[in-house]
């Protein structure tokens, strides 16, 4: 029985911690993916963990039944496209197109309108207990051959949604008169005055998105890019992704004689290091433990509790960024 001290794996990339209360490791665990081993701390890139990983267990009975959890607690705050993109096409004038961002007051508060037609900002943000906006972006655009021409002035109450994206983020900024969105009259037509309280960066494929500035239709047809800038220095991982999940996993044999009640899910990082935990529980019998209802805002402990699994008896993470990627502080969002 291997206990987890201070300068266990472990316990220094913060998986005890972020991820694990204090443990016993009583059984063993091997991870390999093709070829290459998985050991605690290593760096594997995306393209080598695409396919799901073979995993061995130990114990010393095949009528002892393991869970495996394989989750990603450094995912960043996945956002959920409740409404698809629908590219602009203005016929006459030249259109305004605004983003707006707000901050939720949590996961899963905000679903989408019955509609996109008669869309009103206002009333939308009233209704989820949104408040002021924490920043915002427009750009102008008018038909392909267009050149100049009257905007058209938006009427508060019959405003067509674009696009809608549910999220949770934070952020800094201010507005006056000259403010590009005072000017633009979007102040005023779409939002009431607010404090820019977070950094939003737009582009459509090279092109980045400044306010007041125009795109025609031909370069809009493709959903943007938005950035929202968070600290990525901030310790706090509190919306990790579960990648895969296997119950019902027979002592002395592997995960592919378990059930994958959960799919595996590559990890497909795109920005920092993010720190892949494989976590093994022994269940009281089987059939015993079932999957969540989502992947998203899994967390190891409750899961635990909720199916009466004790403390893992076993855990192993790797390091995984961007192809690309060298180097860089691992992210916690």
């Amino acid at each position: 029985m291997a206990g987890i001290g201070r300068n266990d794996p472990l316990v220094i990339g913060r998986v005890v911690g972020d991820v694990l209360n204090p443990f016993f490791q009583t059984t063993s665990l091997r991870a390999s993916y093709g070829a290459r081993s998985v050991s605690n701390g290593c760096e594997l890139k995306p393209s080598m963990v695409t396919h799901q990983p073979r995993v061995d267990i130990g114990g010393n009975d095949m009528r002892t039944f393991y869970t495996l959890v394989l989750v990603d607690p450094d995912a960043p705050s996945p956002r959920q496209e409740v409404m698809c993109y629908e590219s602009p096409r203005p016929t006459m004038g030249i259109h305004r197109l605004v983003l707006v961002l707000f901050q939720q007051l949590g996961r899963q508060t905000v679903y989408a309108p019955g509609w996109r037609q008669n869309f009103n900002t206002r009333d939308f943000a009233e209704l989820y207990n949104l408040g002021s906006p924490v920043a915002a972006l427009y750009f102008n655009c008018q038909r392909e051959a267009g050149s100049g021409g009257r905007r058209i002035s938006i009427d508060r109450s019959s405003n067509n949604l674009q696009y809608c994206k549910s999220a949770t983020m934070a952020g800094s900024g201010s507005g006056r008169d000259r403010d590009p969105l005072v000017v633009g009259r979007v102040v005023g037509d779409v939002l009431d005055p607010f404090v820019r309280s977070t950094n939003l960066r737009v582009s459509y494929g090279s092109r980045s998105v400044s306010n007041g500035c125009e795109l025609k239709p031909s370069m809009v047809t493709h959903q943007p890019r938005v950035d929202v800038m968070v600290d990525p220095d901030a310790p706090s991982p509190s919306d990790p992704n579960l990648r895969e999940l296997v119950t019902d996993i027979p002592g002395t044999t592997g995960a592919t004689f378990g059930q994958e009640v959960m799919c595996y899910e590559s990890p497909r990082p795109t920005m920092g290091i993010h720190r892949l935990v494989l976590v093994l529980f022994q269940q009281l019998g089987r059939q015993t433990v079932y999957a969540p209802g989502w992947r998203q805002n899994f967390n190891t402990r409750d899961f635990a509790e909720l199916y009466n699994l004790g403390s893992p008896v076993a855990a192993l993470y790797f390091n995984c960024q961007r192809e690309a990627g060298s180097g860089g502080r691992r992210v916690y969002n």
